[in-house]
């Protein structure tokens, strides 16, 4: 399984949000 978190700048929840949804839904 990969995993990989990506924050740019102040979209900082969004994208770690974003991540877990997708990293759940690969898993």
């Amino acid at each position: 399984m990969r995993y990989e978190v990506r924050v740019i700048g102040s979209a900082g929840q969004g994208s770690i949000l974003a991540a877990v949804v997708l990293a759940t839904a690969a898993a």
